[in-house]
């Protein structure tokens, strides 16, 4: 029998991408994954999908071979490994908190939900509405303050916009995959009550932008289009004897608190080094100390998410290689060991 496989993030990452992580880590913060297990190199779990319990089964055969048995789209017709699959291997790391003794459902004690209901599907009673994100005018000096003023605005068809918080739990919001998201991601942020105008402190404001890549209407105050883009950035690595820090080009507004990082450059917003390993979560801020050893092969290994210049392999601190010369005397024509 193979060897069952040690389940890490690490591990989900390369199965799934960073893309399903997210949305991964965002079922699993929001106690979606109901049951969850891992034994003899198979992944089982239950995960409420669009309000309703499914089963989800993943056989882990090795590091690139998952056979997904979720019955998702992504799965079923692409074969790709899941989000639904990675909550639950999140699920098996992390537990969240306990299942209730009842029915399995997970108590979670906060305030009452005053949000209104949201839906990808055409439901009776729901009103189709577009949602608009309006970030600060000056993202700098409100990072550095560590106060960010956002606004969420909700428009239906043929009506004006509104802010978010205006609606409440009597409706119902027909929303397409992005507004889902955000939304989700903003319910984590405000359990008990949809914001409007909101101030959001340094790690909100990167959890809020993790939930709106890829959205169509963000803009800077009203006017100014923004986007916050799925792709990476790649900024380049600075070395400096054992001291390895990202060298931030002169215009981008580095963005990064708790291991994760963001970075602004003009009118865009991308994430740098997503799925990066824990052990290396320090470098996008204070940066890195390597051994003479260990630090050519971890700076190869960070080009996976940096630029990293040959020179600056080559002129690395080199470990020290001991010289050993032996010298014989007289002839070679006989010799004996002892």
């Amino acid at each position: 029998m193979a060897e069952e496989l040690e389940l890490t993030r690490d591990l989900l990452m390369e199965a799934g991408g960073w893309k399903e992580m997210k949305a991964a880590r965002e079922m699993h913060r929001s106690g979606l994954v109901m049951e969850a297990g891992y034994e003899g190199g198979v992944l089982r779990g239950v995960v409420r999908i669009g309000g309703k319990p499914r089963r989800v089964r993943m056989e882990v055969l090795s590091p690139a071979h998952m056979e997904n048995k979720c019955s998702c789209r992504a799965a079923q017709r692409e074969g790709r490994v899941c989000a639904h699959a990675i909550a639950v291997g999140l699920e098996v790391i992390e537990p969240a908190a306990a299942a209730s003794e009842g029915g399995g459902e997970r108590e979670k004690e906060g305030p009452e939900d005053r949000w209104p209901r949201v839906t990808e599907e055409a439901v009776e009673g729901a009103r189709a509405v577009r949602c608009r994100v309006m970030l600060p005018l000056r993202v700098q000096p409100s990072w550095e303050r560590g106060q960010l003023m956002v606004g969420i605005g909700v428009s239906e068809d043929g009506e004006g916009e509104a802010l978010l918080n205006t609606f409440g739990k009597d409706r119902v919001l027909f929303v397409g995959e992005r507004d889902a998201t955000l939304l989700q991601t903003l319910k984590r942020l405000f359990p008990g009550e949809a914001p409007g105008v909101m101030t959001l402190g340094r790690a909100g404001f990167l959890t809020l932008l993790e939930g709106l890549a890829g959205h169509p209407r963000v803009h800077f105050g009203k006017r100014e289009a923004a986007v916050v883009s799925w792709r990476a950035a790649r900024p380049a690595l600075r070395v400096k004897g054992h001291r390895v820090t990202v060298e931030w080009p002169p215009e981008a507004i580095p963005l990064v608190d708790g291991g994760r990082a963001w970075v602004s450059a003009g009118r865009a917003f991308h994430p740098v080094a997503p799925g990066l390993p824990e052990a290396w979560r320090d470098l996008p801020g204070p940066g890195l100390t390597l051994n003479a050893a260990e630090a050519g092969g971890v700076l190869r290994a960070l080009g996976e998410w940096f630029e990293v210049d040959e020179a600056a392999l080559a002129g690395l601190p080199q470990p020290a290689v001991p010289r050993v010369e032996v010298r014989l005397e007289g002839s070679l024509n006989h010799l004996e060991g002892p």
